[in-house]
């Protein structure tokens, strides 16, 4: 035949390599220009400090400057326990799992099968000299391999993409872990307060009880009506009901750590005589660097997930353009299969195998526009995460500062109940009062200690937030920002 567009161009290699030219540079759907993605928000334009490099990630044993050995025991048993910080862990080893997975991909995949199938062709088929018989089709391929010509850097993407989620896996187990300490820290902190509270009450409802008695015999002897005495018994009843709710307190917070520490209700983890944390005091710089913010894991797992979601807009690119993998195969196929090995039975290919989108109804298209919204949603999250946390760290420093200068004012009360007690209890060894007044100054400065107890709880607590706000970049005190 001559002429026409069947005219022959040349050897055959020279046919398939025009035709692939051919449908390579028209055959694919173009894409459509990127999309304007949303903006970072710069951490300087909300907070004007000064900015750290080379940071190391959040100290993890930040509570020990808290110097409380049995605190430490209960982490130790919540990090290993706790089911919320196993899925994290589970989670993080998936995330592994896909890297490897994707890092294969960039391999080339190479395996041996063998197959034997019973077949028949039809009388009328155009395989005529095996029409109308049955036959067993023995096959075996020693080697198949192929390999995926990643032209468009799809598989480098979903490499990179599969990365970034396994490092956002691994900072909210980080922020798990934090979470968990925290959470067990300030359990520990009330519950010790608590304590310290339960018997500061039994302490005063002894010293009020004695006072009572006092009083009762001022009465009998005549030397004062009933009123103090009733305004003992009405602090009497008050203290019981103080330490009935210090009891229930007690109670829920065991049961509190018995959850975070993966125990039943049953379980009792509290020491039997509690110990108080020694707040250390926050040395703040002038200005806090901003990596100790930009560092929290909770910022880095949701930068992590935007950076996924910006190489699966790659990924989604590279579907317009043609899919090619190279295919080989060496084997033997007979249907006589004691003659399978015999060099005539051998077969052989490799070649190009190329699929190129020609229609796809609009899908690509919308399957790119989701992933430019789902990056763009991805970086809103990083900002709305970060404004969060600016917020979160304020507050923590706020009550900090506050609670601090609540507990230097009650220190001045405990001062002055002390100087009150002295005086009470000289004057009853100079023989010029009785022994109601030093009782009654012993109950002002039991209150006033029961009052600071709590103040320091609050301080403590205080600390904890900074610490959690902060990423846990503490140590001893300290702000850790080397």
């Amino acid at each position: 035949m001559k002429g026409g567009w069947l005219h022959p161009l040349g050897p055959p290699w020279h046919q398939s390599a025009a035709g692939l030219l051919i449908l390579l540079l028209c055959g694919c759907v173009r894409p459509p220009p990127p999309a304007a993605p949303a903006a970072l928000i710069d951490l300087r334009a909300l907070v004007p400090v000064q900015i750290s490099v080379n940071d190391p990630w959040p100290s993890i044993t930040w509570w020990q400057a808290l110097q409380v050995p049995a605190l430490a025991a209960l982490i130790d048993t919540a990090l290993s326990d706790n089911p919320g910080m196993k899925r994290a862990t589970d989670r993080l080893e998936q995330a592994q799992a896909i890297v490897k997975i994707r890092g294969a991909d960039l391999l080339p995949l190479a395996s041996t099968d063998a197959r034997i199938s019973k077949q028949r062709f039809s009388g009328d088929s155009t395989q005529a000299k095996l029409a109308g018989r049955d036959f067993f089709l023995t096959t075996v391929d020693p080697l198949s391999f192929s390999y995926h010509l990643d032209l468009w850097g799809r598989d480098r993407a979903a490499l990179a993409a599969a990365r970034g989620a396994r490092d956002a896996d691994a900072a909210e187990l980080a922020m798990a872990r934090l979470v968990l300490t925290a959470a067990v820290v300030r359990t520990y902190v009330k519950w010790a307060a608590v304590w310290d509270q339960s018997r500061l009450v039994a302490v005063m409802t002894e010293t009020l009880e004695k006072s009572r008695h006092i009083r009762q015999v001022r009465i009998k002897l005549g030397l004062e009506g009933k009123a103090p005495l009733e305004s003992i018994e009405i602090n009497l009843a008050e203290l019981h009901q103080r330490a009935s709710q210090l009891e229930l307190a007690a109670a829920l917070l065991q049961h509190q750590l018995s959850a975070l520490l993966g125990r039943g209700m049953t379980w009792s983890p509290m020491p039997s005589v509690a110990a108080a944390p020694t707040t250390p005091a926050l040395e703040l710089p002038s200005v806090l660097p901003l990596s100790l913010l930009a560092r929290r894991p909770d910022i880095q797992a949701v930068r992590a997930r935007a950076e996924a979601a910006r190489q699966e807009i790659k990924i989604a690119r590279t579907a317009f353009y043609p899919d090619i993998n190279l295919r080989g195969v060496v084997g033997f196929e007979t249907l006589n299969i004691m003659s399978l090995f015999q060099p005539a039975n051998l077969v052989a290919g490799v070649g190009p195998s190329i699929v190129l989108p020609l229609f796809e109804g609009g899908r690509l298209k919308a399957a790119l526009n989701f992933r430019e919204a789902a990056y763009d949603e991805a970086i809103e999250a990083y900002n709305a995460r970060l404004v969060d946390v600016v917020k979160a760290t304020a507050d923590a420093l706020s009550r900090w500062t506050e609670a601090r200068a609540h507990l230097a004012d009650q220190a001045h009360a405990l001062t002055a109940a002390h100087t009150t007690r002295h005086l009470a209890e000289t004057l009853r060894q100079a023989g010029l009062a009785d022994g109601l007044p030093p009782l009654e100054s012993q109950l002002a400065l039991d209150n006033a200690r029961y009052v600071a107890r709590a103040m320091e709880a609050e301080l403590a607590l205080a600390w904890v937030d900074v610490i959690e706000s902060l990423g846990g970049g503490m140590s001893n005190g300290r702000i850790s920002d080397e």
